[in-house]
C-alpha cells in the first residue's frame, strides 16, 4: 500500500457507497459539498456566508474544539 489516497467524484453516489463499505482507510471525496448552500454563500464571500451564517443562528452557546498544530495549523 503506497500513501497515496484514494479520490471519488463527490457526485457519484454509487462510488461513495461501494467505498464507505469496504473502507479500511481514508477516501477523498472531491465536491462532495459543492451543492451545499453554506458552499455557494461562501463563494460569494465573507459577507454571504456570515450572513447565511447569522440568520441559522439560534442564540444558544456553540463548542467548537480546535487543536492548535495538527497539520500544521
Amino acid at each position: 500500500m503506497n500513501g497515496a489516497l484514494d479520490e471519488l467524484d463527490g457526485k457519484d453516489q454509487a462510488a461513495i457507497a461501494r467505498a464507505v463499505e469496504v473502507a479500511d482507510r481514508p477516501v477523498i471525496i472531491r465536491g462532495i459539498a459543492a451543492d451545499w448552500p453554506a458552499v455557494a454563500a461562501a463563494r460569494e464571500g465573507d459577507d454571504a456566508i456570515a450572513a447565511y451564517l447569522a440568520a441559522r443562528d439560534n442564540g444558544k452557546p456553540l463548542w467548537a474544539l480546535i487543536v492548535v498544530g495538527l497539520l500544521g495549523v
